[in-house]
């Protein structure tokens, strides 16, 4: 595991010498020489876990001290999971970015508080701190072996800090050494195809010095097989078919699997079989607020039900004959819709009747989230803490934290690439490049295939359209939650279509039988009304116009810097 709290204070030493350009200060006031860093074995591993701090938490508060809501992550803050910018989620509070600025459309250079603030700068730091790790160790006397490995991943790390900016903002400044007080730190845009190029040679190069997970290599440090995977997903992006079809392949061909319970993935601490790259805690140490801020109402005492899948959203799951429930040959029953439904869908989702790993203190371990009355119910006025659309999240909780995770101690890593994605990322890239060969029906059919999910195929003799629509469906299903919708609703240019000018709905649950004093919750769905046309009212509709496909640059970066052009529309 990657120690984040040792030799942290070398970083704090260190700043002074690789901060960004807006903050350079010729002096350097830590009294250790970049000399005497890449000359200790020790400081340079510290140097290294400091770039670590980068690779990002889409959970609510990103990662941080326990008891404190100031992330230590630098990456992502978010005041909101991406979800709920997209069709999978609402977030409930209207203090919130994601109700405060994106879903509303208040999207622009000078406040774009509402998705992942400072991000452009932070993003800059970083690949700055990569840069001169770089170029600190081309002349180290430390051993080959050492300086090889500890380059590629900071040079791994720069390549997906590059990612994250090109897939936000299109071309950015290309800036590959460590900046001076001298140099000429007006920089033009590259375009985004100079960015990719970049993205492509780096990771390759970094494969090649990078330790592979089949000799046990760490997975919450850069591998090889998590360099190929970043790879397929950023030449993904480029719509460079091919390439991406490639590294994806490499993956695939390397043994890698895919964990066996699908549910139990998202809830393991570490080392998954099916991770690639992913973000751990240290238990006591550090946490994520994933559960402070999603748990249900009736499970937890403070915050939580902050993330709530929409109606439309459950709809995309299909029934275990492997039908969409708007087929009329599928088994869907719309008086009694949670059953014979994809198990994923079971696994990610809060709905009525739904176990949640734990007893609460009610003594009942599946949730109630009747209109009004039930414990988590809709529209409960007992606590400003319901959920908004009659579901609650249920992908990435942690039932072994008890009844009461309100100090966001969550232990959960965060799964940045795994196996499942590889195998989505493979199969839309060969068929846009060559159609569905038998190697795409493949790859999407075994992750249906998966042993906690065991759906059925998907039809033999589907065109190249027809499988890119069962692709688009299986990554929404497979990837909920999971950040990857919003980015994949921006690169396929559907965004307006899905988001623009949408109202999202939930569903109200009532009884048909008077309710028992004591109250008691209903389940049987013989007694139950099931009324999805619900619509969440606390949010307005959502605006997603032409120019939001790519993120505004802050107007502080254009007023600083002559050569960099804002984006059209802002």
């Amino acid at each position: 595991m990657r120690k984040i709290n040792i030799l942290i204070f070398v970083f704090c030493l260190l700043f002074s010498m690789v901060g960004c350009h807006d903050d350079l200060d010729v002096e350097n006031k830590s009294g250790i020489s970049s000399d005497a860093v890449f000359s200790d074995e020790g400081l340079v591993e510290a140097f290294l876990y400091t770039l670590y701090s980068y690779t990002g938490v889409d959970y609510m508060r990103g990662i941080g001290s326990i008891g404190s809501d100031g992330p230590s992550n630098r990456l992502y803050n978010n005041t909101f999971q991406m979800a709920s910018i997209t069709d999978e989620a609402r977030a409930k509070s209207g203090w919130v970015g994601a109700n405060r600025n994106v879903a509303p459309g208040n999207i622009s250079p000078t406040d774009n508080r509402g998705l992942e603030p400072n991000f452009w700068r932070n993003c800059y730091r970083g690949i700055r701190e990569c840069s001169t790790m770089i170029e600190g160790l081309k002349d180290s006397s430390l051993e080959e072996s050492f300086v090889s490995q500890m380059s590629a991943e900071a040079r791994w790390l720069r390549a997906m800090l590059y990612f994250e900016l090109v897939r936000r903002y299109g071309g950015v400044p290309l800036i590959t050494a460590p900046q001076g007080i001298d140099d000429d730190l007006l920089v033009s845009r590259n375009t985004a195809d100079e960015v990719y190029d970049f993205i492509f040679s780096e990771l390759e190069a970094a494969a090649n010095d990078l330790p592979s997970v089949n000799d046990g290599a760490s997975r919450d440090r850069a591998n090889k097989e998590g360099a190929w995977a970043l790879n397929g997903r950023a030449m993904l992006y480029a719509e460079r078919w091919a390439q991406s079809a490639m590294l994806s392949k490499r993956v695939i061909d390397a043994g890698m699997e895919l964990s066996p319970d699908y549910n139990a993935l998202f809830r393991s601490y570490g080392d998954d079989p099916e991770i690639l790259f992913e973000v751990r805690v240290e238990v006591g140490t550090f946490a994520h607020g994933a559960d402070k801020w999603n748990w249900p109402l009736g499970y937890r005492s403070e915050a939580g039900g902050q993330t709530n899948p929409t109606q439309e959203f459950v709809d995309s799951y299909e029934t275990t004959d492997g039908l969409p429930i708007t087929d009329p040959l599928s088994i869907y029953d719309p008086n009694d819709p949670y059953a014979n439904r994809d198990p994923r869908f079971a696994a990610s989702i809060g709905f009525h009747g739904n176990p949640f790993g734990l007893t609460p203190k009610t003594g009942i371990d599946r949730l109630d989230i009747e209109f009004i009355i039930g414990r988590d119910g809709l529209r409960n006025p007992n606590d400003g803490n319901d959920t908004q659309t009659g579901y609650y999240l249920k992908k990435f909780m942690d039932p072994s934290l008890g009844l009461d995770p309100d100090r966001g101690a969550s232990k959960t890593s965060f799964k940045h690439i795994r196996f499942g994605e590889v195998l989505l990322n493979y199969a839309e890239a060969k068929n846009e490049d060559s159609g569905p060969d038998q190697s795409v029906h493949d790859a999407i059919n075994e992750i249906r295939s998966r042993p906690s999910v065991n759906m059925p195929d998907i039809p033999a003799g589907l065109d190249k359209d027809e499988m890119r629509e069962r692709i688009r469906q299986e990554r929404k299903i497979e990837l909920a939650f999971e950040t990857h919708r919003w980015y994949d609703l921006i690169r396929w240019r559907i965004a307006e279509d899905v988001l623009n000018g949408k109202q999202f709905h939930g569903m109200k649950i009532t009884r048909t039988t008077p309710v028992p004093d004591p109250y008691e919750a209903e389940y049987d769905p013989a007694n139950l009304v099931y009324d999805p046309t619900f619509v969440v009212s606390t949010t307005v509709p959502q605006v997603f116009l032409p120019h939001f496909y790519l993120m505004p640059i802050p107007q502080s970066e254009i007023d600083k810097n002559i050569n960099l052009r804002q984006n059209p529309g802002y």
